[in-house]
């Protein structure tokens, strides 16, 4: 066989992905055993595997492909031979049978990992919720203390109580006989990784949403990898085209809003000058932020844009509360975290896919509209948003926040457009987080709040 004629076979579009996968990722999925470069393992890529084995067999060294640089990913037990146990691995890996994966991981380092695991330290929420929709939610016997208010509800009856919700006692953890441990942030991994060398220590990425850019994201890249991980690539798959699908709805709606009828947004926290009117101060959220990104998805302009440092790669600012003299603020968004790492914090109100009672975010919203600096700039109830904290640090990577801050910037345009966000919230919680026995109509009203957010009985 020509080497010819196996690469024309297989010759990928300029950007290197086949068109027809254009939907899932702009880039490589990072998994070996994905030879012809694009979003997914499957047979092509067995096939792919068998041509350059038959073409570097062959006596002729013309036909030989220089897989290194033109199919990296075809070695994909990463050996540094392609052969046929590269074509088993790619089979096992495309029909979910694999015993390990080759994968580079949320660093970009090279990982080989076994597949399946049992029993599973969730770092953070968007770790235990990807185990949710993985389907192995039950398996995850260990993890951060604030996951424990979440266990009963995604992982079943009792399993906050079951389970154990702790962090940074090696010696504790040792004992757990733990087949993996997901780390929340790439500061994590090294702490683990060498406290537990039998354990299979693994960043995803999650810690880095880009819902503006979410198919070459490093965190879209995760999920997919979580699918190959745990044995259901198609789930994975699935999931990313569902929070892909609902981004570009929002961007079909909020690309229509020209720059100077964009609402200006001031992305901040529950806190500081806004619950305490001694406190002299404002937190502002700046472009790397999840809670940013997911504002400038639903076409609003985040004023922080006008200080200096908003591009800086950190992820927040304090400024004075006065500037709100000086620069016109539309919303203020106002995140809050109940499930705190030392606690329930019981000085900010329940709220989120888990919460029934929506009173106690309202009674938030109506303190802080009162607040002397709000009222004097006309920032009323109507134009404050509380946001419980997973919509920052979910698994949906802002994208479910922004469906929710389209509504609540341009409600007329949502109208027109057929577009509510509610029905989007209730497909993640029942069909992705498969909560069982979950009523969406119990929490829909407690999900997220903001003066004049549509009641369910409106």
């Amino acid at each position: 066989m020509a080497a010819g004629a196996a690469v024309a076979a297989f010759t990928l579009s300029d950007d290197g992905n086949d068109s027809q996968n254009k939907s899932h990722l702009t880039t490589t999925l990072q998994v070996y055993g994905n030879a012809d470069g694009n979003w997914t393992v499957d047979g092509d890529d067995a096939d792919l595997i068998q041509k350059i084995i038959d073409c570097n067999s062959d006596d002729d060294v013309s036909n030989d492909i220089d897989w290194g640089s033109q199919y990296p990913f075809a070695d994909a037990d990463h050996n540094g031979v392609v052969d046929s146990d590269d074509k088993a691995q790619a089979e096992a890996l495309a029909n979910n049978t694999a015993t390990y994966v080759c994968f580079n991981d949320g660093l970009g380092e090279f990982m080989k990992v076994k597949t399946n695991p049992q029993r599973i330290y969730a770092f953070q929420v968007q770790n235990a919720q990807i185990c949710a929709i993985m389907g192995v939610g039950d398996r995850v016997i260990a993890g951060g203390p604030p996951i424990e208010n979440y266990a009963d509800i995604l992982f079943g009856e009792g399993k906050s109580e079951s389970g154990q919700w702790f962090s940074g006692d090696w010696e504790r953890m040792a004992k757990l006989n733990l087949d993996m441990y997901l780390v929340f942030s790439p500061t994590q991994k090294e702490s683990p990784t060498q406290h537990l060398p039998d354990t299979d220590v693994v960043y995803l990425g999650l810690y880095e949403p880009d819902c503006i850019n979410l198919e070459s994201s490093v965190w879209a890249q995760g999920i997919l990898e979580a699918g190959y991980i745990f044995g259901n690539k198609e789930r994975a798959e699935n999931y990313l085209s569902f929070l892909i699908d609902l981004k570009n709805t929002i961007y079909s709606i909020s690309s229509q809003i020209s720059d100077e009828d964009k609402e200006r947004i001031l992305v901040s926290n529950y806190g500081h000058y806004l619950t305490n009117e001694d406190d002299a101060t404002l937190s502002a959220y700046l472009k790397a932020d999840t809670v940013s990104q997911a504002v400038d998805l639903a076409g609003g302009y985040n004023v922080a844009q006008e200080n200096a440092g908003y591009d800086s790669g950190a992820y927040g600012s304090t400024i004075e509360a006065e500037w709100l003299n000086d620069h016109k603020v539309d919303f203020i968004t106002m995140h809050f975290q109940r499930y705190a790492w030392k606690g329930v914090d019981t000085s900010v109100p329940e709220g989120g896919w888990t919460a029934t009672d929506a009173s106690g975010m309202y009674e938030a919203i109506a303190g802080v509209a009162d607040q002397p600096l709000l009222v004097q700039n006309n920032i009323d109830k109507d134009h404050l948003i509380m946001l419980p904290q997973e919509f920052r640090n979910g698994s949906t990577g802002g994208i479910m926040a922004a469906a929710y801050f389209v509504q609540a910037f341009y409600p007329e345009q949502c109208e027109k457009a057929g577009f509510d966000p509610d029905d989007y919230m209730e497909e993640f919680c029942v069909n992705w987080l498969s909560l069982d026995g979950y009523d969406f109509s119990e929490h829909r009203d407690a999900i997220i709040a903001w003066g004049d957010r549509p009641k369910a009985d409106d």
